[in-house]
């Protein structure tokens, strides 16, 4: 299939109802994508659904009762102590203060059996004390500890399974069944949620791209907005889990490097350079095996005294930036530093002019992916404007890179921006430095 059906968003300016269609257009996913991905999901979760019956049906057939019994017999004779207690210690309570209790008989042989919470054994504390006595005549009561008890078998039964031959047999075949329908999807399964455009400089013409790195803070931000997400709060998170964990995938991560490769090859067959993204080691790996020049910049750096969970255990996405051209020279990157989030940006110079790959660092805050809010800009622009030569830094300037004085698209470049922004201009565009000729950018085609 065509490189350019790789993103999976059309863009559409005759929406019916929407008045602004025409004047902004309408960035969406493209409707047989997202049914694909649909589909997907819902066969994800049918092997899901079968695997959690065959757990339930394993668990079901185990005869607990001799084990049950066993752990009842254990306790009986302290529950019984408990119990008698309980009963002679509570008509006691309604004409005693907690003092005068604790020269009770029955209130001392309640102690001796189940120590009692001091903080029931304060002043005033009479009302109290009777609650748990009661409670404890209910807890400690065959039935009650019939439940407990069963419920303890079950647990320990479904936390050791995994020694189930039976549920080991079914854990390995739905695996390979999810693994087989994640490669009949693997064309659906290598998009991005920015779609590319094209920066134009005098006779230069860069293509530029977010890819979407193929980690879980790169993509889960996206996946609760696709629009078949739908339900409870635990059937959304459980979508979501399952496409995430599809896009994750081995041989879906190795399919995603390998066509950001393609869409790369085909673009130069157009432009002089190309811009990437979120890029990752699967992409950069996958770059460095072509006979492409290639400048690709360092991964982010986290100065934070307290970083994420994720970014400590090294989980975090790597957001390097490219910049690839069948001719250059490589120079090295240009750091932007946004809070305690330093971003690389990957620097190429080609015919006299610096090709700059921009992935701007979002400001923190629930606001960070307007288009107005600003992020890390004017750290871009001072960064940028170390080099005193022709630079045309093209790619996602997370916020509004006119307010630098750049260019965008005009329309939204982000299906977040669709959603949430949807009469944005679009996070992706151009900044040109030192250069008599104006930059025009508009979407890739």
């Amino acid at each position: 299939p065509s490189c350019r059906k790789l993103v999976n968003y059309q863009f559409a300016t005759d929406i019916e109802n929407d008045q602004d269609a025409d004047q902004f257009g309408v960035f969406k996913l493209d409707v047989a994508d997202e049914s694909s991905l649909e589909t997907l999901d819902y066969e994800l979760g049918a092997i899901q659904n079968n695997l959690s019956t065959t757990r339930r049906v394993i668990l079901e057939s185990y005869d607990n009762s001799p084990l049950i019994e066993e752990r009842m017999a254990q306790r009986r004779a302290r529950d019984a102590a408990i119990v008698s207690a309980c009963t002679n210690l509570l008509p006691e309570l309604d004409a005693s203060t907690i003092d005068a209790l604790k020269s009770n008989a029955a209130f001392n042989e309640l102690d001796s059996i189940l120590p009692i919470p001091k903080g029931l054994l304060r002043p005033n504390q009479e009302q109290s004390l009777a609650k748990y006595v009661s409670a404890q005549i209910k807890r400690h009561s065959p039935a009650s500890v019939q439940d407990i008890e069963t419920k303890a078998v079950q647990d320990y039964c479904d936390a050791t399974l995994d020694n189930n031959e039976s549920w080991q047999e079914a854990h390995q075949s739905a695996q390979q069944s999810i693994a087989q329908v994640i490669e009949r999807h693997l064309q659906n399964l290598v998009w991005s949620d920015h779609k590319p455009i094209r920066a134009t400089l005098g006779t230069i013409r860069v293509a530029a791209w977010n890819v979407l790195e193929r980690k879980p803070n790169g993509i889960h931000p996206v996946l609760p907005i696709l629009t078949f997400v739908k339900g409870s709060k635990e059937e959304r998170k459980k979508s979501v889990a399952r496409l995430e964990h599809a896009m994750l995938h081995p041989s879906a991560v190795v399919a995603h490097a390998h066509a950001v490769v393609q869409w790369t090859l085909e673009a130069l067959n157009t432009h002089d350079a190309v811009c990437l993204s979120e890029v990752g080691a699967p992409v950069v790996n996958a770059l460095q095996n072509t006979d492409l020049v290639v400048s690709i910049s360092k991964p982010t750096q986290h100065q934070s005294l307290n970083p994420s969970r994720i970014t400590k255990d090294g989980g975090a996405c790597e957001g390097r930036t490219a910049v690839v051209a069948r001719s250059g020279k490589i120079f090295p990157d240009i750091p932007v530093m946004v809070g305690t989030k330093v971003r690389s940006l990957a620097c190429l110079r080609l015919n006299n002019v610096f090709i700059v790959s921009v992935h701007v660092p979002r400001r923190a805050g629930g606001n960070s992916r307007c288009p107005e809010a600003g992020g890390g800009l004017f750290a871009a622009r001072e960064a940028l404007q170390n080099i005193s030569e022709s630079l045309l830094a093209v790619g996602d300037w997370n916020g509004n890179v006119e307010l630098i004085g750049g260019i965008r698209v005009g329309k939204p470049t982000t299906f977040a921006d669709v959603v949430l922004h949807p009469k944005s201009h679009g996070i992706d565009g151009a900044l040109s430095l030192c250069s008599k000729d104006r930059v025009k950018v508009e979407y890739y085609t």
